[in-house]
């Protein structure tokens, strides 16, 4: 891939007609952000939470490519919530929005020319069952000049959402994945994620297979769901 994208870089600045070049370029780095799904992939099945969490069945894969982004940019907020659906909500999608800008924080702020990060985290589903999310950012930061008048990186952010194997998986064990993965979130946001992964944990320690809450545990368990940010902006009416 450093190959490829070394010989993109090389087209544009070689060429004389440069806005027909940008566009196949960004183009070929479009390309180049799609072939991310392998790596990835290979990442989340080798790469356990601590040993403790393993993926089990993979649900869904998703991918945004993302030109000039930065952590504040709506495609990336608008990419997440359509990626989780209806399955998260509240402190959980807040707390996953957070993990998601902070590791692109970080890659953006990367002087080198090709950075990535990928992270993971649990999640509490609206249903009660408790998943796995895997998030890999890869950003190229265009530094040919020609490239920069239309973007000054491009971004691909890709997604697993995944079952776990919770053979090993203990309430300290929990705990920990859950203050170490949403390190970039507030104490409070921590602790309302825990108590949401706790009560999931518990409800597949008791149905073996998680999400199976019956009436009364399913609207105790979205009791403990707040509103998310984003929902409350939502929620308020427009002038």
């Amino acid at each position: 891939m450093g190959a490829a994208l070394s010989n993109v870089i090389k087209s544009i600045d070689s060429t004389h007609d440069s806005g027909q070049q940008a566009i196949e370029s960004l183009s070929a780095f479009r390309a180049l952000g799609e072939s991310r799904n392998d790596a990835v992939w290979a990442k989340a099945t080798t790469e356990t939470a601590g040993d403790h969490a393993p993926m089990l069945k993979m649900l869904m894969r998703s991918q945004s490519i993302v030109a000039d982004a930065s952590p504040n940019n709506d495609q990336i907020v608008s990419g997440i919530k359509r990626v989780a659906g209806n399955m998260i909500k509240g402190q959980i999608l807040d707390g996953l929005t957070d993990i998601i800008a902070n590791a692109l924080s970080n890659a953006l702020n990367d002087s080198a020319e090709v950075s990535s990060k990928h992270t993971y985290a649990l999640i509490a589903t609206s249903s009660g069952a408790l998943l796995r999310v895997d998030i890999d950012i890869h950003s190229y930061n265009l530094r040919s000049k020609g490239l920069q008048q239309y973007a000054k990186n491009m971004v691909a952010i890709t997604s697993i959402i995944s079952t776990i194997d919770m053979t090993s998986l203990t309430l300290a064990d929990l705990k920990s994945i859950v203050l170490t993965t949403y390190s970039s979130s507030t104490e409070e946001r921590q602790k309302a994620i825990f108590e949401m992964a706790k009560a999931a944990w518990e409800n597949d320690l008791k149905f073996n297979g998680g999400g199976d809450l019956n009436d009364e545990g399913r609207d105790k368990f979205r009791a403990l769901i707040r509103p998310s940010e984003y929902e409350k902006q939502a929620a308020r009416p427009t002038a």
